[in-house]
């Protein structure tokens, strides 16, 4: 099984949560989101709402990391470029 279906094993619609090691976030300013960590070892993204709920998405492009962060509206940019687009799984 090649490393991102055994890592999405735990994504929304598949099996059980993967066991991963904590991705580094970076406090942002934003309306809707807390934080956004990204690790290019895996292409995972990792981002903290500021409800509570953190979650990881999946073979996501560092150019779409990089975007969110020059981004004037981060939420909105999530919206578009990530929410509906990349497997992902809840953190917490």
């Amino acid at each position: 099984m090649p490393p991102l279906a055994r890592a999405c094993q735990g994504c929304h619609g598949a099996g059980r949560s993967p066991v991963w090691p904590g991705v580094q976030r970076i406090p942002i300013t934003s309306a809707s989101i807390a934080s956004l960590g990204y690790d290019p070892a895996t292409s995972t993204l990792e981002v903290e709402f500021e409800g509570g709920g953190v979650y990881r998405y999946f073979a996501v492009p560092r150019a779409v990391h990089e975007s969110l962060l020059k981004s004037e509206s981060i939420g909105r940019t999530f919206n578009v470029v990530v929410r509906g687009r990349y497997p992902w799984t809840p953190v917490s």
